[in-house]
């Protein structure tokens, strides 16, 4: 076995160039933005991470231009690199003409996503930071693995009141899915470096025997944690993603492919009995979580009769609100099914994210990108990529079920794993160019890094007050839980213009206006919330607001939206009821009063015990004032 062992240019380039170690260490700190939690920021599980990234970033600006400033090489691209910034062009357009206010998180942290795969794309050309960054992202799986199983074992808490086990997420499932991508790069590693140990101990094979312990210890991990987060579409990922690596390994050596060459018919054999297998796993897999995975196959069948309304997309970030009265339409039809019923809800992504960038983003926009991942695989295995390749793969897979590439860490390690692939045994000096040339294109890039670093620190510039923004409104939280909503009502009114894209924030302080009185304020900030997301907890507070101004009309219509978002809740339906009752519509009432106590609920609660003692007394009230009546 062929070992690309460090030459000692390469392993000065590390240790004795301090240029060499910064850019290292500042992709480290990217890499790093995923263990970042600040009880101090508002969802700081969430938050601290777009922070983290944001100063990484800068810092990973400076380092870039200055180390590529010394080093003059150059630095070839693709056409997969233009469809990724054509995709990128497409999502600004859209978002564009679909809201109008682009400045948003999620844009601003697109711009740096789009400036960091440009980073990793100068910087990859480096043979050695190729190897130990993926060293480093391999000891993250590592770190997540042993944070999840001391979650487990009840050393330290979770993320979640829900979960046992979330690592530094909010959940087990896009924990498990990080942990599943991991995997394949920790598997090639051990079968690629296992060979040093079949040799006389060199202290030249040390970056080996790291790589190997490293990635033993992190896919142990893997194994462990994988099986106690319950996550479906982690287990399919990684079992995806290591059969690549395993496949793709040994069909290089000459002596498998004769082997498998001579053995066809067992071969057949076996594939055919596989697929059986797998036949008989899926169906398993689907009862372990039955009705989960009947409330995604409604919320996919819903989005794309969103995908058919809109196919030019709804625009960065909206996908939520559209996919509400969609799904409101749905339900207002009346032909669905009871389980359709019982497992609907309110999501925020499309656990998809094929279906969510084409809903999101239209139809050609997405086959843009679809085509630059296609095209990524065929260059990784042609490549021989094989790890990196198997990395994407399992994102990919795990893409198709889930909602990574709502989360910055995945974000992250998608650019990173794009940018391993593209810079495949491309060397650092580009063979072929004349000098001329390479002057020609270091000052191009030299440039591009230049208008990359301004642009960056710009969008850090714009972030700065959004840091405070947070820390202020969590705040706010523990001041809200004492109903101290007058007083709040300014401090809300400060912050807006720096979390007009959160939804709970958005929430907080519509229901800051409401409890003071101000109906017709607190509507208009539900109306910028009903935009990106499909709660109907939104909708009930819009219609209460209504219903205090004496807009029955309105109260009524947006009751029966929220009915109709999730048709197995019943608030609205006690909303509705009081809503008929205070307009004196005594029939109408009576059945909302019906439905109350009749419509059996997901889960029972003392809250809707509440409510339907309150429709008792409500029938009570209405049948004697039918008596005195007659």
């Amino acid at each position: 076995m062929k070992l690309n062992f460090l030459s000692a240019n390469h392993r000065n380039l590390i240790f004795k160039s301090p240029f060499g170690g910064l850019r290292g260490l500042s992709f480290c700190l990217v890499l790093s933005t995923v263990f970042v939690v600040d009880e101090k920021l508002a969802n700081g599980v969430v938050s601290a991470k777009y922070f983290w990234f944001y100063g990484a970033m800068g810092v990973t600006a400076l380092v870039s231009l200055l180390v590529y400033g010394l080093r003059r090489t150059a630095c070839k691209f693709y056409p997969v690199d233009f469809l990724l910034l054509l995709f990128s062009g497409f999502i600004l357009v859209v978002n564009y003409f679909n809201s109008g206010n682009i400045v948003s998180t999620k844009w601003i942290l697109l711009v740096q996503l789009l400036l960091l795969f440009f980073y990793f794309r100068v910087a990859l050309q480096n043979k050695t930071l190729r190897f130990y960054l993926t060293v480093f992202f391999i000891f993250t799986g590592l770190l997540e693995a042993v944070w999840g199983l001391r979650q487990l074992y009840g050393f330290i808490p979770s993320n979640h009141a829900l979960f046992k086990l979330t690592g530094s997420f909010f959940n087990s499932g896009p924990y498990s899915g990080y942990i599943a991508l991991v995997a394949p790069l920790a598997l090639y590693a051990m079968l690629k470096d296992v060979v040093v140990f079949k040799r006389k101990f060199f202290i030249g094979f040390l970056p080996h025997y790291i790589r190997f312990t490293v990635s033993l210890l992190a896919f142990t991990g893997a194994v462990l944690v994988l099986p106690a987060t319950m996550s479906r579409a982690a287990w399919i990922a990684a079992v995806v993603g290591c059969s690549f690596v395993v496949s793709l390994y040994y069909l290089q050596k000459k002596q498998i492919k004769n082997y498998l060459i001579l053995q066809r018919k067992r071969i057949f054999l076996f594939l055919c009995t596989g697929v059986v297998l797998l036949a008989c796993g899926a169906v398993g897999i689907y009862q372990l979580k039955k009705n989960s995975a009947d409330g995604r196959a409604l919320i996919w069948k819903t989005t794309l009769h969103l995908i058919v309304k809109q196919p030019n997309g709804v625009g960065l970030g909206h996908f939520s609100g559209a996919y509400g009265k969609e799904q409101a339409a749905y339900f207002a039809a009346g032909k669905y099914s009871n389980q359709e019923e019982l497992v609907a809800g309110n999501p925020e992504y499309a656990f998809n994210e094929y279906l969510q960038i084409i809903a999101e983003f239209g139809v050609v926009a997405a086959l843009v990108l679809f085509t630059a991942f296609i095209a990524l695989i065929y260059i990784g295995v042609k490549r021989k990529a094989i790890a990196e390749t198997g990395g994407l793969i399992s994102l990919l897979v795990f893409a198709s079920m889930s909602y990574p590439f709502n989360l910055l860490p995945f974000l992250i390690v998608l650019v990173f794993l794009m940018s391993l692939i593209l810079t495949q045994r491309q060397a650092v000096r580009i063979k072929g160019f004349t000098e001329r040339s390479v002057e020609l294109r270091w000052k191009a890039v030299m440039m591009v890094l230049a208008v990359a670093g301004m642009i960056l620190f710009a969008a850090l510039y714009q972030r700065y007050p959004t840091y405070n923004a947070y820390k202020e409104w969590n705040n706010l939280k523990m001041m809200g839980s004492a109903d101290a909503y007058p007083e709040m009502k300014t401090d809300y009114e400060k912050l807006y213009p720096y979390l007009s894209d959160q939804t709970p924030f958005l929430f907080e302080y519509a229901q800051c206006m409401n409890k003071a009185g101000e109906y017709a304020e607190s509507n208009w900030v539900l109306e910028q919330a009903i935009k990106i997301s499909c709660d109907p907890m939104l909708y009930n507070i819009l219609g209460k607001n209504y219903q205090a101004l004496k807009n029955y009309r309105l109260a009524e219509q947006n009751f029966l939206l929220a009915s109709h978002i999730v048709p197995s809740r019943i608030y609205p339906y006690y909303l509705l009821a009081n809503l008929y009752a205070e307009g004196g519509n005594t029939q109408q009432a009576l059945q909302m009063a019906q439905i109350v106590l009749t419509k059996e609920p997901k889960v029972q609660s003392t809250a809707i015990n509440e409510m339907r003692e309150k429709m008792r007394v409500l029938i009570k009230k209405k049948e004697k004032e039918k008596e005195n009546q007659n």
